[in-house]
């Protein structure tokens, strides 16, 4: 938790930090003062400002706000009043791995306490069983200590025994010793063996139950691997998920899940509008909305069903970050099958995505959105 907190220190110290980006108002507008966060909604007017004056954009504020500076105000618009430039987009894609590190943060200390209780639960069922074979051990010693003992108290009756009777038992004596004595020696060949015997069940019981460990440690590690793997599929996890009062609306947004190392996949919803979203780390121009050159992602499945999607949101260039809406025919057709393949059209490139590593994606998060 302190590892997180920590994170979530130095995340907002460095989010703090004042920016400066030029650029100027896309429309006539008003300037306000505040942001109600519960609506996201604007209030308290500063001032009025005109289509291509320039301003300075020194902060984002989330949901398509920006805090400026304008003549001698500061205060906020939105993203429509504003020219978007790149310096724009890196403040907003800043504020998002923001936030998607302290959900990874959240979710990493979630996974650091299961481990140690694993951890803790596998130990003592060891040390119980090294307490077993310590306990056997000495069993042993002790059988070995009673045979000792015995065959030195026989000697000692022996002896007293010879000098009590007279001198015509003494060669009988004698004999019942080298009887005791050869009895001995039998009784301690047969106990040495027995000792061997016993050291030899023992080492391969101790090393039975090493191995028997062993086997229990690695169903656990597949068993939790198993766990953490279906966890992660029936789980959803969202960047953004609250009702908006003021319009009364549902707005949800995932965090980008990886279908291969360059191409993630965000959902999207607000209200009835429902999108998705395709980020790949390639320059394939930009993704365009214009009819004459507009950008598209076909999705291929493996019941060889062809879903395409057209870009329907504001021009990006740059690495190709396309945006895309979600009609409940596809939505349908998507929770069929798995994921073939993906192809993504700019305006100057195209890329052909087969190697997919998430390929139930569409069919475990669509219900996320729902």
């Amino acid at each position: 938790m302190t590892k997180y907190f920590c994170f979530l220190l130095f995340s907002l110290s460095l989010f703090s930090q004042e920016t400066s980006i030029s650029t100027q108002f896309l429309q006539d507008g008003i300037l306000y003062k505040n942001l109600n966060r519960m609506t996201n909604q604007l209030i308290q007017p500063i001032t009025e400002f005109n289509k291509n004056q320039k301003c300075i954009v020194i902060d984002y504020l989330g949901r398509n706000n920006y805090k400026i500076k304008f003549k001698d105000w500061e205060g906020i618009v939105t993203i429509d009043d504003l020219l978007v430039n790149e310096d724009m987009l890196n403040l907003f894609y800043d504020y998002q791995d923001k936030e998607r590190g302290r959900v990874i943060a959240e979710e990493e200390e979630r996974k650091r306490k299961i481990l140690e209780t694993i951890n803790k639960e596998n130990l003592q069922e060891l040390e119980q069983k090294k307490k077993d074979s310590l306990a056997h051990v000495k069993a042993i010693e002790e059988r070995q200590q009673e045979a000792q003992e015995k065959a030195r108290k026989l000697e000692v009756a022996l002896r007293e025994q010879k000098l009590q009777d007279s001198l015509a038992h003494v060669k009988a004596i004698d004999q019942r010793l080298q009887e005791a004595q050869e009895n001995d020696r039998k009784l301690e060949i047969t106990f040495n063996e027995q000792e061997r015997q016993d050291s030899l069940v023992n080492a391969n019981e101790v090393k039975k139950k090493l191995l028997e460990v062993q086997q229990v440690d690695a169903n656990i590690n597949e068993e939790k691997s198993k766990l953490e793997e279906n966890e992660f599929r029936l789980k959803c996890h969202y960047a953004i998920d609250e009702y908006d009062e003021f319009y009364k609306k549902i707005y949800i947004r995932t965090v980008p899940y990886l279908l291969n190392e360059n191409l993630s996949v965000e959902l999207y919803k607000y209200g009835q509008k429902v999108c998705v979203f395709f980020n790949l780390k390639e320059d394939l121009g930009c993704a365009s909305y214009l009819p004459s050159n507009r950008s598209s992602v076909k999705v291929t499945l493996e019941n060889n069903q062809i879903i395409t999607f057209y870009h329907s949101w504001d021009m990006d260039c740059g690495d190709f970050s396309f945006k895309g809406r979600l009609s409940s025919s596809q939505i349908n057709r998507l929770k069929t099958s798995s994921i073939k393949s993906i192809s993504l059209k700019g305006t100057k490139h195209s890329s052909d995505i087969l190697n997919i590593a998430y390929k139930e994606f569409f069919m475990d998060k669509l219900k996320c959105i729902e």
